[in-house]
């Protein structure tokens, strides 16, 4: 019987993606966790009525201790949204939740799947690990979102339909992204973008976090992000062939070591069961490796903060 746990699952995000998650029937049973205990329990009465017509799963608020037994857990929580130019200013806010929430997972379900969604997602993605002690393969940090929105972009760009378009992002899951132009495909044919659309698709991802930033809506992203953060749970329960694009902790792979960053993965029920390389151009290369001395720095400044006891 498998059981997935969302930490934040009172927020839009972790409502969002249990949602989609249930409506799948991928998991017997879904617990929302969240410190806004009404929140999660109101959402809980809510979709467990929603699902109930075409999925079995049952969704349930909890406590910290209903993360005993957990195969997956979703880490979403965040502080509130708010106006920031990029999503490392969450850091130092959201430092104290993902503390409290490794101190948790440690203790209830270390042998779970973690999805970390919460931001910046690379540098908690790589401390983690060290916070709990578990084996950094079953620390996965969500960046589907990237992928997704380069597809999009080039499907607009190309006057495609997004489902024939095939593409990846590396990276860091922020400004750090580098989406692989010279390995998009329509309709499994590779095709060979002008400087003029890659500019085009480039400016367009670039330029969405501000967009949505500057709307002030007061909310994330949390459909797009739900239905990604289910896609990528359904993996690591199930098992896929098919890899899926995950900051990973790096072992050496694409010439990195020390920090988590987005490449693609192959899922399964341990986690990042084989990270998949592929080979970069000499320019992705070097700034596949300037992001990873970017977040090597920002978890360097995390771990000096714990150890100062800030």
């Amino acid at each position: 019987m498998t059981k997935v746990a969302f930490i934040g699952g009172g927020g839009t995000v972790g409502s969002s993606a249990a949602f989609c998650l249930a409506r799948s029937g991928a998991a017997a049973e879904i617990v929302l966790i969240d410190a806004r205990d009404n929140m999660a329990r109101s959402h809980a009465m809510d979709l467990d009525q929603a699902v109930s017509p075409e999925s079995a799963t049952t969704v349930r608020a909890g406590d910290w201790a209903e993360l005993s037994g957990a195969d997956a857990v979703v880490l979403s929580a965040s502080l509130p949204e708010r106006n920031v130019a990029s999503r490392d200013e969450y850091l130092t806010g959201n430092l104290q939740i993902v503390r409290e929430a490794a101190r948790h997972i440690a203790a209830h379900s270390p042998r779970a799947v973690v999805l970390v969604a919460t931001n910046p997602v690379d540098v908690f993605t790589s401390v983690l690990p060290l916070f709990t002690g578990m084996e950094k393969r079953r620390f996965l940090g969500y960046s589907w979102n990237d992928t997704l929105r380069f597809r999009w972009a080039l499907a607009r760009t190309l006057g495609v339909s997004v489902g024939t378009v095939d593409g990846i992002v590396v990276g860091e899951h922020g400004e750090g992204q580098i989406p692989l132009f010279d390995r998009v495909t329509v309709a499994g044919r590779p095709v060979r973008l002008s400087q003029d659309q890659q500019r085009a698709v480039d400016q367009s991802i670039r330029s969405w976090f501000a967009t949505y930033q500057g709307l002030q809506s007061g909310r994330t992203s949390g459909w797009t992000s739900a239905v990604g953060i289910a896609s990528v749970i359904e993996s690591v329960l199930a098992g896929a062939d098919a890899p899926l694009p995950c900051s990973t902790g790096l072992d050496g792979q694409y010439g990195v070591s020390g920090v988590s960053l987005g490449v693609p993965v192959r899922l399964g029920p341990a986690g990042a069961e084989q990270i998949v390389e592929l080979e970069l151009t000499p320019l992705q290369s070097e700034r596949f490796h300037a992001v990873a001395d970017k977040v090597r720095r920002l978890v360097e400044s995390v771990l000096a903060i714990d150890e100062a006891g800030v």
